[in-house]
């Protein structure tokens, strides 16, 4: 099993989204940064060191969305989101050409990853309408 995950990081009220490089696959699409892919459950300081090679900022890691398997392929991938909160520092565009903060209920109106997709749809179920 792979484990393939994101953070989903939180400032105030807003998403942390960043835009792919136009050289590497599914270019210029949106996605949640930290994408980590490990044979075993990735730990939070994983995700903290990886946020903050890719993005120069610190983060609290928190509780994980729905974990959920991706496909049928061999070894079996699982998509695992984790929310994060914001902590310190101002983002550097270290592997990303755009990293924008999002209001939550606009996460819709971007052109995400295929992986990021279910993401943003579990995101919204479950975290917005403890906001709105």
């Amino acid at each position: 099993m792979h484990y393939l995950t994101c953070a989903i990081i939180r400032k105030d009220d807003k998403v942390l989204i960043c835009r792919r490089p136009p050289s590497v696959t599914h270019a210029l699409k949106w996605e949640f940064p930290g994408r980590i892919t490990e044979s075993h459950l990735p730990t939070k300081a994983n995700l903290s060191l990886k946020i903050r090679e890719e993005l120069s900022i610190d983060i609290l890691v928190g509780r994980p969305l729905e974990m959920t398997q991706q496909g049928h392929k061999s070894p079996a991938v699982c998509r695992y989101p984790v929310l994060c909160t914001f902590s310190s520092g101002e983002v550097a565009m270290l592997e990303y050409v755009q990293a924008i903060w999002v209001p939550s209920v606009e996460l819709s109106h971007f052109d995400w990853t295929d992986t990021d997709r279910p993401s943003v749809e579990e995101y919204f179920i479950v975290i917005t309408p403890e906001k709105v």
